[in-house]
C-alpha cells in the first residue's frame, strides 16, 4: 500500500470486494433502486460479450463457440451473451444447458434462445455427461463458462465436477475458456484444492473480487476485464473494501 503522501498511488488504487458484498449490491440495485433482475442480466450479458470481443475481434472470426449455462443467473448471463453473439453474426454457436433449479430470469432467457432457433443441447443423459455435449465441448474454439456464479455453496461435485475437468482439459489443445463474473468454483469462501474452472479470461461484474487475487486462485482467472451491468455508481462507491489493488 502507498503512504498517505503518495496521492497518485492512492488515486490509482482500486478496491477489492468479497462476493458477498457484490451479492448485496445486486440485491440493493433491485430492491432499493427498482432495477429488475432481467435488466441487470441483459446489461451484464451484452456488455460482457462486447467487452470480450472488442479485445481482439479478428481472433474469433469463424470460431466454434459454446455457451455452457447453468440454471442460475450466471447461466442467464451466458444465454444473453449467446444471443448477442448471434446478433453480431457469429454462425457456429451451441448452448449447453444444465441445472434443474432455474431462476425466473434464466427461464425467460432459455425461452428466448429457444424461440430464436439457436442450437441447444442438454448436458446430461442418464445422469452423466451426454456424448453429444462431450463432442461439442471437445470441438469448440471458445467455451463460455456460465455454470455457477458467486451464489455457490460448497464445492463442485458429481457431473459438474466432471464437466469442469472436461472444460479445463480443452486448454491443452488451444481452446479459450471465458468465465462470466467468476470462474465456476472460485467464489467466497473458496477451496484451493476444489474443482474450479481455469479460465483464460474472466469478465467480472461491478467490482473486482478479492478472491481473484488470492495467490492460490489468481491463475485460474486469467485476464480479468471488469464491466458494470448498470449497478448504480453510488452502490459501487460505498461498497466496503476487503483490500486494495
Amino acid at each position: 500500500r502507498p503512504t498517505g503522501k503518495d496521492r497518485k498511488g492512492v488515486q490509482n488504487m482500486e478496491k477489492l470486494v468479497s462476493t458477498k458484498t457484490m451479492e448485496a449490491i445486486d440485491s440493493k440495485a433491485q430492491k432499493e433502486w427498482a432495477i429488475p433482475p432481467l435488466i441487470l442480466m441483459e446489461q451484464a450479458g451484452v456488455r460482457a460479450w462486447r467487452a470480450f470481443i472488442a479485445k481482439d475481434p479478428q481472433q474469433w472470426e469463424n470460431c466454434k463457440v459454446t455457451f455452457i449455462a447453468g440454471g442460475g443467473n450466471n447461466g442467464g448471463d451466458a444465454l444473453v451473451m449467446a444471443r448477442e453473439a448471434l446478433f453480431t453474426n457469429f454462425k457456429d454457436i451451441t448452448i449447453i444447458l444444465l441445472g434443474s433449479r432455474l431462476s425466473e430470469a434464466s427461464v425467460i432467457q432459455r425461452k428466448i434462445v429457444e424461440n430464436l432457433g439457436m442450437k441447444v443441447v442438454e448436458l446430461e443423459q442418464n445422469g452423466a455427461i451426454g456424448e453429444e455435449a462431450r463432442k461439442i465441448i471437445g470441438e469448440s474454439d471458445l467455451l463460455v463458462d456460465g455454470i455457477v456464479g458467486s451464489g455457490l455453496k460448497g464445492p463442485l461435485r458429481g457431473v459438474i465436477e466432471e464437466l469442469v475437468e472436461l472444460i479445463n482439459g480443452q486448454k491443452e489443445r488451444g481452446c479459450h475458456i471465458l468465465s462470466i463474473d467468476i470462474p465456476s468454483g472460485c467464489g467466497d469462501p473458496f477451496s484451493a484444492t476444489g474443482a474450479r474452472i481455469m479460465a483464460n479470461t474472466t469478465i467480472t461484474m461491478g467490482l473486482h473480487k478479492v478472491c481473484a487475487y488470492h495467490p492460490a486462485l489468481r491463475e485460474g482467472w486469467g485476464t480479468i476485464i471488469k464491466v458494470n451491468p448498470s449497478f448504480p455508481p453510488q452502490l459501487l462507491e460505498e461498497a466496503p473494501s476487503e483490500a486494495s489493488l
